[in-house]
């Protein structure tokens, strides 16, 4: 696994963050792993960015968002009205008392498996990247 950041796009906040999803699902080369906070989190992004399998996302929940555990691992992601079915990989940051809940399609199984330490720790650079 290659953990390199090569290209950055941010966004200063002129507007809310889920205005730019088309464009930041977009800029996800192929077999590249876009790294996205809770603006991006809708249900309807999850489902896009679940359809494209060249592309691969990790993407962090809203706190107030529901989940069930299906019996493959997966979970539902949303309520009656509207919901996706995704991978889920939870970790806490013990120094902030913050419970992270990330969203991903990386594979969970076979010879191509990411763990979900590795998940975790992809989502963890996103704050080095605050730091600049």
């Amino acid at each position: 696994m290659n953990s390199s950041v090569e290209e950055i796009y941010l966004h200063f906040g002129q507007g809310h963050d889920s205005k730019y999803g088309k464009e930041t699902i977009e800029a996800i080369p192929e077999n590249v792993v876009g790294i996205m906070d809770r603006g991006f989190a809708s249900l309807q992004r999850i489902s896009e960015l679940k359809e494209d399998s060249t592309r691969f996302f990790v993407l962090r929940l809203k706190n107030n968002i529901r989940l069930e555990m299906r019996e493959s691992g997966l979970f539902k992601v949303g309520g009656k009205e509207a919901e996706v079915e995704t991978r889920v990989v939870a970790f806490c940051d013990l120094e902030n008392r913050c419970e992270y809940r990330l969203a991903t399609n990386l594979p969970a199984e076979r010879k191509n498996a990411i763990r979900n330490e590795e998940i975790g720790e992809i989502y963890r650079q996103r704050w080095q990247i605050e730091l600049l």
